[in-house]
This record gives C-alpha cells, sequence and structure tokens, in this order.
C-alpha cells in the first residue's frame, strides 16, 4: 500500500526523531572542544587543589621535626643551656635524643644532621646511629633563609664518617637554628628525606604524555620534573615567567605556544614560611585533540547506535499501532465474501482493544440480530402455517366443546360442564400462535386449568398446589414454559409409584429474579441417570434419554433464547422421594427491556485502559 499508515508513521518517526538527533551532534561537535577543555581544567585544578593539601600536611610535619631542636628539655635542660656548659655526656644525650626523636616524626627520613656553632661539633644520624664530631666550620648552606628546601640530589655524610654509608636520592629540608631572642644564627639542621616522597605527592598530578614542574620560586630551578634529566636545572624563563605574571593576575590557566611548551598551562603555589613553590603543569595541544577524538568517536558512535535503535524502534512502533487496523481491515475482507463469523483476536489493552472488542460485539450482535430474527421469520412462518390449517379444526372443535358443554348444562351435569370449560381454555391459549410472550399469571392459568382436568383423571390418586407472589404476576415468561415440565410428572414420576401423587409449584422472588420451583413426590431419577440428564440438558446435542422427557430440553433452550445468561434450570431428584426443577429467571414486565440491559452491561464490562 503506497499510502499506508504504517510506512507514514514510520517516516514520521524518523524524521521527528532524527532531526533532533543530527542538530545535536552539530551542536556537540561545535561545544566538545570546549567541554573538553573545561573537562580538563577542572580536573587539574582539583588535582593541584589537592595536591597542594597533601604537600603542605607533609611539609609541616617536617617542619615540626626540624623545630624539636628548640622543644627538646630533659631534665629542665634544652638547648640554650646546653649549649652554655662544657661538652659532656649528659650533652651528648642531649643531642642524641633530639636528632632520634627528629627521625621518628616521618619513615621517608634518611638522615639528620645537626651544626652547633657554640660547641664547634657535628652530628650526624643514619639508620638510628649518631656520630658526633669536633668541627669548627659545620654550614653545609650559606643561605639565610630561616627554612628552605633543596632539590633531588644523591645524599652526602655532611664531611662526617659514618660506618654506614649509603648513595641514594634525597631531598633535603634545612633549618638554620637561632639563638632566641637575639637571633643570631648559632646552627644548623639538615633532614635528608628520600627523593621517591615527591613521586608520591606530585606523581598523580600529571600523566606520561603531560609535563610537570616543581619550581623554587627563590631561584627558579626545577626541585621535581615529570622529565628527572631537567631535575636541578633552571626552569625555562620564558615559560616561567608567563606563569609568574598570569598567577599575578589571578589566573591559574593560560595557553603558550612557545617551544616544547605548547599547550594549556595550569598553575598553582605552595606558599609556606618555610618553602614557596610553583606547581606547573603543561597539557600538550596533541593531547587535547586526541581527548577531542576520543570522545566524539564515542558521541558518533553512541549517535550511530541510537539512530539504529531508533529506525528499529520506529519499525516496531508503527508494526505495533497498524497490526490491529489490519487485522480488522483483514476481518471486514472476511467478512465481505459471507464469513459472518469472522472475529479479531484481541490482546491488547489500550484503544486498539476496546476498537478490537467494539468490532468483536458489533459482529456478535449482528449475528445474535440476524440469528434471532432469522428464527422468528422460521417460527412465524411455521406458526402462520399451522394457524391456517388448525383454523378450520379449532372452529370444529370450538363448535362440538361449545354443543357437549351446552347438552351437560341440559342434562344438569355439572361436572361435564366444568372439564369442557377447563378443556377450552387451555385450547384457547394454546391456540393463540401470534403471542409467544406471556404473563406469568396467564402460563400459571394454563397450568391450574391442565391441573384440573388431570384431577378429574386420577380423582383422589393426585392432588397439587400453586402459590405465586403478586410481584411476580405481570412479569413476561415465554408461552408454554412450565407445562412441559408440569406434564413431566405424569408421564415419568408417577407412572412407577402406587402412592397419592403430589404436585407443589412455587413461585418466589430471590435475589431480583423470579425462582420457579415444580416439586413432585414421584419414584425421583438415579444418580447416574440424573447426571446424564444434566449434562445432556445443557449440551448442544440432542437428548436420548428414555426415562425423562425431551420436554426439559426444549425448556432450557427457549429459556436461553429469549434470556441469555439470565437465566438457568436445574435439576435434583431422589430416587423414591421425588424430582424438583427450578427455573430462575429476570422479572422483566417486557423481554425488549432484557435485551437492552445485555447491551448496556456488556458496555459497562469493557475496561480497555
Amino acid at each position: 500500500m503506497s499510502k499506508s499508515i504504517r510506512r507514514r508513521l514510520i517516516i514520521v518517526l524518523l524524521v521527528s526523531v532524527s532531526l533532533p538527533m543530527l542538530i545535536m551532534s552539530i551542536m556537540s561537535y561545535t561545544n566538545t572542544r570546549t567541554i573538553v577543555r573545561d573537562m580538563m581544567l577542572r580536573e587539574t585544578q582539583t588535582l593541584f587543589d589537592e595536591g597542594k593539601n597533601h604537600v603542605v600536611f607533609y611539609f609541616d610535619v617536617i617542619n615540626r621535626a626540624s623545630l624539636y631542636v628548640y622543644r627538646n628539655q630533659i631534665r629542665e635542660q634544652h638547648l640554650a643551656t646546653m649549649l652554655k656548659k662544657d661538652y659532656d655526656m649528659e650533652s651528648e644525650r642531649f643531642f642524641y635524643h633530639t636528632l632520634t626523636t627528629m627521625k621518628e616524626f616521618e619513615d621517608a627520613i634518611v638522615q639528620v644532621y645537626m651544626y652547633l656553632d657554640d660547641i664547634q661539633r657535628s652530628f650526624l644520624l643514619r639508620n638510628y646511629m649518631v656520630v658526633s664530631e669536633e668541627n669548627s666550620d659545620g654550614y653545609t648552606e650559606n643561605d639565610s633563609r630561616e627554612a628552605y628546601i633543596k632539590g633531588i640530589h644523591l645524599n652526602e655524610s655532611y664531611r662526617m664518617k659514618h660506618i654506614i654509608n649509603i648513595k641514594e636520592e634525597v631531598i633535603t629540608f634545612h633549618r638554620n637554628i637561632y639563638e632566641v631572642p637575639l637571633g643570631k644564627r648559632i646552627g644548623q639542621v639538615s633532614i635528608d628525606l628520600n627523593a621517591r616522597i615527591l613521586q608520591e605527592l606530585f606523581g598523580n598530578l600529571y600523566s606520561e604524555d603531560e609535563y610537570f614542574y616543581l619550581v623554587d620560586r627563590h631561584d627558579g630551578i626545577i626541585l621535581y620534573a615529570s622529565e628527572s634529566k631537567l631535575i636541578g636545572q633552571a626552569i625555562d624563563q620564558k615559560l616561567y615567567e608567563k606563569a609568574e605574571r598570569s598567577f599575578a593576575n589571578g589566573k591559574k590557566i593560560f595557553e603558550t605556544n612557545e617551544g616544547n611548551n605548547q599547550g594549556i598551562v595550569v598553575v598553582n603555589t605552595v606558599e609556606k614560611p618555610y618553602m614557596d613553590l610553583m606547581m606547573v603543569k603543561v597539557i600538550p595541544q596533541k593531547k587535547l585533540n586526541d581527548k577531542l577524538n576520543q570522545i566524539l568517536s564515542l558521541v558518533f558512535f553512541i549517535l550511530s547506535l541510537t539512530t539504529i535503535i531508533i529506525l528499529v524502534v520506529s519499525v516496531l512502533v508503527s508494526y505495533y499501532f497498524t497490526k490491529p487496523i489490519n487485522e480488522l481491515l483483514d476481518s471486514i475482507q472476511k467478512i465481505r465474501k459471507g464469513n459472518l463469523d469472522t472475529i479479531t483476536h484481541i490482546i491488547r489493552d489500550d484503544e486498539f482493544g476496546r476498537l478490537q472488542y467494539e468490532f468483536n460485539d458489533m459482529m456478535e450482535a449482528i449475528n445474535n440480530h440476524i440469528d434471532i430474527e432469522y428464527k422468528l421469520a422460521i417460527e412465524n412462518t411455521s406458526n402462520e402455517l399451522k394457524a391456517l390449517q388448525g383454523q378450520i379444526n379449532s372452529h370444529f372443535m370450538n363448535n362440538i366443546l361449545q354443543s357437549i358443554g351446552t347438552e351437560s348444562l341440559k342434562e344438569g351435569n355439572l361436572k361435564v360442564y366444568e372439564l369442557v370449560v377447563q378443556l377450552g381454555q387451555m385450547m384457547q391459549y394454546a391456540m393463540r400462535n401470534q403471542h409467544q410472550i406471556v404473563e406469568l399469571r396467564d402460563e400459571v392459568a394454563y397450568c391450574v386449568s391442565y391441573l384440573k382436568l388431570q384431577k378429574h383423571r386420577f380423582g383422589d390418586a393426585f392432588d397439587y398446589e400453586i402459590s405465586m407472589e403478586n410481584e411476580l404476576e405481570h412479569i413476561k415468561v415465554p408461552k408454554l414454559l412450565l407445562q412441559p415440565i408440569i406434564e413431566n410428572c405424569f408421564k415419568h414420576a408417577f407412572k412407577e409409584t402406587e402412592k397419592m401423587g403430589n404436585i407443589h409449584v412455587i413461585i418466589k422472588l430471590i435475589s431480583g429474579k423470579a425462582n420457579i420451583s415444580i416439586l413432585d413426590n414421584g419414584s425421583g431419577i438415579e444418580a447416574d441417570q440424573l447426571a446424564e440428564l444434566k449434562e445432556q440438558i445443557k449440551s448442544n446435542c440432542d437428548i436420548n434419554n428414555a426415562h425423562y422427557s425431551i420436554g426439559l430440553k426444549n425448556v432450557y433452550k427457549r429459556l436461553k433464547f429469549y434470556y441469555k445468561d439470565r437465566c438457568d434450570l436445574f435439576i435434583s431428584s431422589t430416587k423414591d422421594q421425588g424430582t424438583c426443577v427450578q427455573l430462575t429467571i429476570p422479572t422483566l414486565v417486557a423481554l425488549d427491556q432484557w435485551f437492552m440491559v445485555e447491551e448496556k452491561d456488556k458496555d459497562e464490562n469493557v475496561d480497555c485502559g
């Protein structure tokens, strides 16, 4: 179908989804570079802030270790008092204790050196072994700063002899010792730390394809770098000056195109009284491009996958929404070819499901209407034929009965006259073919006439009783509904018993329905025969039970024809005790009301979401 809804729906879905996806792709490509740049810079800034905090925390510990030379006190003796007395064993223990305590501040401390000018002596602790020597000039550095850090270098013995002589790369924390409060330099403390501590502190701030420099702002010397060969050298002057200017202007990020440092530069400082450092990280332009291409590849992959999914979903959605329409069209084609029993299978609970339900309900109503009209037409035709055939006979029989009744009155035989009247009333009721629906009181009156005739026939061997609630007199029932059931009592129930026969008809209103019970005290039915009878009455096959009348089957079929599922027929029986046939029908004054109620119930019971 060139103009099918399915094809149009697929096109609409694809256009409505793909167009925004295309626009989003263009915008994503345009903005991805900025997004990637900002993302990498935010990540770097976060790492720098964390790295700065770790560095400050770590070297605060080393700083406190270097200050222990002032805080150590043994038996009210401290550095000032020890320097004023002659050097002895007590002095030696004091200074040894000072060095070993300083070593315990941090595991990465390799050795601690201390020189005291007043007592002309140097101390060196290595692996918890302390040696001391007289020394007139033990200063290792002539820097005037109170405390500072020296970059990576091989450790030295500070011109002292120690039994443990191991060379390894270290960084050194130097502190000049001053006499308090005069401010005169009286010595120096140097704490050597294993150089790996810088890798632990700064190694996570950069990746392999990035450049990192830790610069001493005092002299521009690189203390640590991502390229180890640059350690101890001066940083590129142009890069350093640009970094200092940018930081001074409050900008921690700038771009550079100079030399090997082309890309984006991120800077931060670590400023403490004992150190003034700058962290510089260069993110090469190539890395930005690689990261951009990587993200764009991922974006295009996701977009391609999304497009495929949208295509599949569009086809499935269009198929999902058009399938019930196509099924309805197929059903209509079948109906057009004469298959009026065609139905659609309802598997949905949405509007399409309701449409299918309404279609099936409509076809069922049409078929029922055709079925009813067809059956009624056949029945009316048959009745009209019977009426035409019986007009002469019925007129003749009425004349004969009237003649017999007149002769009975002349002879004074009232009993015969009464029987003739009862028989005439029955014939009149039965021959009113044009009236197939009657009031319940008329049906009961017909049964009374029938029972009176049977009473005359059996005399004292039979009796009956009929009770009916007044509000049920005018409800509509099919003609000849009760008489076939009562007739069964004489054909079967009283046939094999010698006790007095009794029939009791009880008509009551129970739960909004008319409940009609016809009871007899006859021979009853065997249990297995009763089960078979119940099954055959409500089945589609013809009844073949010779023990009980085919009339029950006809009564049940007529009930279902007029009342559909609003009626039922029940049979209960006990051998040698009797049988009860119970009918349950709606209490409607017109059968047309039942059909309207049935259609209304169908509408109310539909819930398709």
